[in-house]
């Protein structure tokens, strides 16, 4: 018998720990699994349909990306096999994020250590901090382009394309920004000894995402 597959959009960036664990775990919660294959696709998550279950979930950040031709789409082996040994299952890559879940109650964390966990969340934070590299240098290449003959003739051919364009280029920047904050507060949190902060209302949580996100 084929598993049946659901698609649902998350409540949140992948880029939240605390609310995409709350999440995945009140899918299961709800009988559906985090597919291992398919993972996230075009900000979609797919499940499998099972039986209702208690399942943790947990994030854990890249520490460092592969060279081009590695593999990056799954963590090393070894890494692999530990979290197995401490009964927790590898089952995909968010992003910068590698995900793990577990069925045992009695499992042990993955990763206890506040420093080394604040360190791979370093790592991603100067990641994300390439994003607003990238976005300011549309700031100048932008006006560049307007300045082009055909570029030029199109984007004057009224002003709310203009405005479109810089919209676009503001919500670009801020985005890349608010990524590298929220980052970075979180790893001063796991310093002070704060576990990521998982939301109180799910539903709440999901609706200001989806709208920001539209915007």
């Amino acid at each position: 018998m084929e598993p049946k597959y659901r698609h649902r959009y998350p409540p949140c960036p992948d880029y939240d720990v605390g609310c995409m664990e709350a999440w995945l775990e009140y899918m299961a919660q709800k009988g559906l699994h985090l597919d291992g294959s398919s993972g996230f696709f075009l900000g979609l998550a797919t499940f499998t349909q099972g039986q209702p279950a208690n399942v943790k979930y947990r994030l854990e950040a890249i520490p460092k990306s592969k060279g081009f031709f590695d593999d990056n789409s799954a963590p090393d082996d070894a890494a692999v096999e530990m979290a197995g040994e401490m009964g927790w299952e590898y089952v995909c890559r968010l992003r910068e994020f590698d995900i793990y879940r577990s069925d045992d109650p009695l499992a042990p964390e993955l990763n206890t250590d506040p420093q080394l966990q604040a360190q791979s969340l370093k790592a991603v934070e100067k990641r994300m901090r390439g994003q607003v590299t990238y976005a300011l240098f549309w700031w100048i290449l932008y006006p560049l382009l307007r300045s082009f003959g055909p570029v030029y003739t199109a984007v004057h051919a009224g002003s709310l394309l203009t405005l479109w364009g810089w919209g676009l280029l503001v919500g670009q920047l801020l985005v890349a920004l608010y990524r590298v904050w929220f980052l970075a507060r979180m790893r001063k949190g796991l310093l002070r000894g704060e576990a990521p902060r998982r939301p109180q209302n799910l539903r709440k949580a999901g609706l200001r995402y989806r709208i920001g996100h539209g915007l």
